[in-house]
């Protein structure tokens, strides 16, 4: 997740920078094509402080979470963001960008 500096803040509707992300506390290797991690805490909103929880709200609990990547491309092909799923139910927890997208023209 360190490559994510951007996420869709759901208080803001919109893509803001991230002020603190969840801590990866073990990489988990039941799923081999995803990226399955047990983390804590939260993704915070730089602009408004809004916290996105990494519980799972289908779960009612935390469940370890699995990073699909890509989620989205630009027209050059550059890779800018992934979702972060649950690992058991594969509901999107968040959606996180590596820089703002551009508008298309």
């Amino acid at each position: 997740m360190d490559t994510y500096d951007y996420f869709y803040c759901d208080k803001c509707k919109a893509i803001q920078p991230l002020r603190n992300k969840p801590v990866i506390l073990e990489r988990q290797p039941r799923i081999p094509q995803g990226k399955t991690f047990l983390c804590e805490g939260s993704f915070v909103c730089d602009k408004c402080g809004f916290k996105r929880s990494i519980r799972c709200d289908v779960c009612q609990k935390v469940q370890p979470v699995e990073i699909e990547e890509p989620y989205m491309e630009n027209a050059t092909h550059e890779f800018l963001g992934a979702d972060i799923l649950c690992g058991y139910c594969r509901r999107i927890i968040a959606t996180l960008y590596t820089r703002m997208p551009t508008p298309a023209a």
